[in-house]
């Protein structure tokens, strides 16, 4: 969502586009770690070692750099099942399967980009509204409530000290430049639009309380209105 803003935005440099979608997926990335390290109740290694054989063999479906991905995302699918018997939530095998595919077959050409081009329509116009209205069971009434305020905090407060200042940091520290084109307004820009993204803060969410009211505080507060971010 926030990248969407931004291209719409028509104004903005290439840089700063590539910029917010690579810390789109570190900001997913790292949400699906923090799933996998911390609500696995009970672990199962056998079901690991059984998902370890076939991302082995994704890895070398990889290397053989197939045009079909069927056997991949097949593969993928049973990876989901093994990991999800583990006690690991199974959110991980998804992204791993994702890394597998490959970017260039044989013949040139890139199955990754023909895979997200053929479901971007169904991710855009179904899958994520489905998600968003299937968890948006809000009580406006909730909203300056601790738990929602605080998801909203998160959003707003926290990933712009988060991605702003950290940006700032190893700028000034040394480690890296700003991009041709980009100043620190735009990176503050982006950093606001960060705050957007809804999904991950529900699906943490969901995880994190088995209360149903305090799951609809969730709700309220990844899908309220944050006119700092509009």
């Amino acid at each position: 969502m926030p990248l969407a803003v931004l291209r719409w935005s028509g104004r903005a440099p290439v840089a700063l586009k590539v910029f917010l979608l690579t810390l789109v997926i570190l900001d997913d990335l790292g949400a699906t770690i923090v799933i996998a390290l911390l609500y696995t109740a009970e672990l199962k290694v056998v079901y690991l070692i059984y998902a370890l054989v076939r991302l082995v063999l994704m890895f070398w479906l990889n290397m053989r750099r197939i045009h079909r991905i069927a056997p991949i995302l097949m593969l993928g699918k049973i990876l989901w099942v093994l990991v999800s018997k583990s006690g690991v939530h199974a959110t991980p095998s998804d992204v791993a399967t994702a890394f597998f595919i490959p970017m260039t077959n044989r013949w040139g050409k890139s199955p990754l980009h023909s895979l997200e081009h053929g479901l971007s329509p169904y991710v855009l116009f179904l899958i994520v509204p489905v998600f968003a209205f299937a968890n948006a069971g809000m009580s406006p009434d909730a909203l300056l409530q601790p738990v929602p305020m605080g998801v909203v905090a998160g959003l707003v407060v926290g990933k712009q000290l988060g991605v702003f200042g950290l940006t700032f940091l190893t700028v000034k520290l040394g480690f890296t430049r700003l991009p041709y084109g980009v100043n620190w307004v735009h990176v503050y820009g982006v950093s606001a639009l960060a705050g957007i993204g809804f999904t991950m803060s529900l699906f943490i969410g969901g995880l994190s309380f088995s209360d149903a009211s305090l799951m609809n505080d969730v709700r309220l507060g990844g899908l309220s209105p944050r006119p700092f971010q509009r």
